[in-house]
């Protein structure tokens, strides 16, 4: 017997003596090749426990028979049978994707708002893509993007086209951002961005005229009810405590506020009276009631302090007036990132060179009350507008505002076209009809 063998033997020996007596660990004197002195410790310890793999959940759905999986599956509509269909390659597999195409056949003959809805039950099926209603396409989701890293994403018309809202710099919130984070927290994290991706931080100085102010800008957000809450909180240094009763003041300040903070698409003006509240709060120096304003669905409060920081040791120095802090808190419902010709996300855009007074969401906010967005984000709360018609003003039809607005929207339309149209034909432009 050689050397080799009589070494395997005795390691063997002793492994499973040891393995009686503990059941799991052996403790086993090393034995050195007499051929190869070891410099090792007397004693080495050898883990025989199997290593069990991870268990893989399965949906109890999954376990039924594929006679049952097919007979729950025939009392679907189409769009139901369709979602479930893409819900996984086995149940794919089990009840066939008839339904599947037969609903999207199905979409190419309705008007062009119903049928991109029917067409986004694909996007669940492509967790590495979103569907753009402006381009009527699937765009591939970039990782590397989000409102602080907007400068790495794919540059697209329609995230212009779509609106977005901004800080005047390299925050930037386009529609993309607020639908696939919500369709993360609806989904699950494959499907979109975290909602940490819209938290900023920045200090900077603005200039307004010869005036140069140190600010601050702070931006969290959360998914409440599948709609997105923006917090923006903005903070601004005045110079001394004699300015605050400047009659100016008020007019210096507002052209450095940054968008995402006062701005909507309504009109170059900041929210419904923000304006008023500045004048206010900067006279009396008292903390305003939280607001809302009318055009875009947004609460806004205004405080007027002072900076004051605790000194981390005693020493005596002169006695110095302390400086005031102009601070202003917005929080903005964003909307639930279904449709971007929604007034609940396009209100809050950027006007940029667009006329004014085509942007408002007051018919929706007419149920709304002032401290309800602030409540919903800080809360959880979702007592907030979700696009119901308000109280007091539903239609007897049963028709939502929403649907019978774009239907009056429509006949007028189709109105003037008729009247602009000669008596014998048509227009020279075709007959396009109003989808």
């Amino acid at each position: 017997m050689d050397t080799e063998q009589t070494y395997y033997i005795t390691m063997t020996f002793w492994t499973s003596k040891a393995r009686a007596k503990t059941g799991r660990l052996a403790t086993v004197p090393f034995t050195s090749k007499p051929s190869k002195p070891s410099t090792i410790s007397a004693t080495t310890q050898i883990d025989t426990t199997p290593i069990k793999p991870p268990l893989q959940q399965t949906s109890a759905f999954l376990t039924l028979p594929l006679e049952l999986i097919q007979n729950i599956a025939s009392y679907l509509d189409h769009s139901s049978a369709a979602s479930l269909c893409l819900s996984s390659r086995y149940i794919c597999y089990a009840i066939g994707r008839n339904d599947l195409t037969e609903h999207l056949s199905l979409s190419c003959t309705l008007p062009k708002f119903q049928r991109r809805k029917n067409i986004e039950i694909l996007e669940r099926a492509f967790p590495s893509h979103w569907y753009c209603s402006w381009c009527d396409t699937f765009h591939r989701h970039d990782v590397d993007g989000g409102p602080t890293r907007y400068a790495n994403e794919t540059k697209r018309d329609c995230a212009e086209f779509n609106s977005y809202l901004h800080n005047g710099q390299e925050y930037i919130i386009c529609y993309h951002h607020v639908r696939l984070a919500v369709n993360r927290v609806l989904w699950g994290k494959e499907y979109g961005i975290s909602v940490q991706a819209f938290a900023y931080d920045e200090a900077a100085q603005r200039r307004s005229g010869k005036i140069v102010l140190d600010t601050s800008l702070k931006c969290e957000a959360r998914v409440v009810e599948g709609r997105l809450i923006l917090h923006a909180s903005f903070d601004i240094k005045i110079p001394s405590p004699g300015s605050l009763h400047s009659g100016g003041l008020v007019k210096s300040l507002t052209p450095i506020l940054p968008h995402v903070v006062a701005g909507h698409r309504d009109s170059h003006a900041p929210h419904t009276g923000m304006q008023q509240c500045l004048e206010n709060v900067l006279a009396r120096g008292k903390k305003s009631k939280v607001q809302l304003c009318s055009i875009c669905a947004t609460d806004f409060s205004i405080q007027c302090g002072t900076n004051q920081a605790a000194p981390s040791e005693p020493t005596i120095t002169l006695h110095k007036p302390s400086q005031p802090v102009l601070k202003i808190n917005v929080w903005r419902d964003l909307g639930s990132g279904r449709n971007p010709f929604a007034a609940s996300w396009r209100a809050h855009g950027e006007l940029g060179k667009g006329r004014e007074g085509f942007a408002s969401d007051a018919l929706r906010l007419a149920s709304s009350q002032p401290g309800d967005i602030k409540g919903a984000f800080e809360n959880g709360n979702p007592r907030f507008a979700a696009g119901g018609p308000p109280a007091g003003m539903q239609r007897p039809d049963g028709k939502s505002f929403e649907k019978s607005m774009s239907e009056s929207w429509t006949q007028e339309i189709l109105q003037s076209r008729a009247q602009r149209e000669p008596e014998g034909g048509e227009t020279a432009g075709g007959s396009d009809s109003v989808e």
